[in-house]
Formats: structure tokens, sequence, C-alpha cells
């Protein structure tokens, strides 16, 4: 049978539409986090930030598993993507489990927070329920 191409996609990651979307909707609600909250997030004093929002402990593991010289063509795939303004608001790494995107991520970010250009991310772990 024939399937719209986001459909393979899909398919290929296995996970099912209904899961992308609630993890699409999941993050664009923790992407739209206050100025204040971005500096609770930055600043010395992290009260009262929820602890499903901080992912500095996911990101530096996932850092650590970063081998430097590696997924460049991702990091340059994003730099393209941040520099065309007709590009979508929404740059979406797809993959199965253990294919390095959460290591992949970890890195753009803290590539993107040197240069302090890095406002909201998220995380999903197949071991959480969508």
């Amino acid at each position: 049978r024939w399937q719209p191409a986001w459909e393979e996609k899909f398919a290929d990651a296995k996970i099912s539409r209904d899961e992308a979307l609630k993890c699409w909707k999941d993050a664009e609600a923790k992407a739209a986090i206050s100025e204040e909250l971005y500096e609770k997030l930055h600043g010395t004093n992290r009260s009262g930030v929820a602890e499903t929002l901080d992912f500095s402990a996911i990101v530096n593991e996932k850092r650590g598993q970063h081998l430097p010289g590696t997924r460049e063509w991702v990091f340059e795939a994003v730099l393209r993507w941040r520099t065309d303004a007709d590009s979508a608001k929404l740059f979406w790494v797809v993959g199965g489990g253990g294919t390095g995107k959460s290591v992949a991520a970890a890195e753009l970010l803290a590539r993107l927070l040197d240069k302090q250009n890095a406002a909201a991310w998220h995380f999903c772990k197949h071991t959480e329920p969508a």
C-alpha cells in the first residue's frame, strides 16, 4: 500500500505518528519557556526550576559519549538550516534507538550554548511514556 513519505520515515524509526506528534507537542510546550525560566536554567539560582525541564545531567552524560570529529555532517546541516531564513522553524532528527541522536544533540547544544545561540531544548527517552 502507498504511504506518504512521512509515514515511511516513522515506520523506519519504529515510532507511530501519534507518538511522534505527542513528543513534538511536548517539545513545543517545553520550548515555550519564559525568559525568567531561561535565566534560572543558566543562572546560579536554579531553585524553582521544574526537574523535568532540567536536562543538564542528560546533556553531560551524552556529551561524554561524543567522539570528537564524528557527526560533523549533522552539525553542518544544522548550521545551514539556522542560517537559511526560508528554512522550517524546527529541525527534527528522527532515527532508531541507539543511532546517536541524543549524543549529537547534546554536542550540538553545547556548541550553541558556547555561542549563546540556544534558548530551549528537549530530550525524549524511549523508556518514558509518550
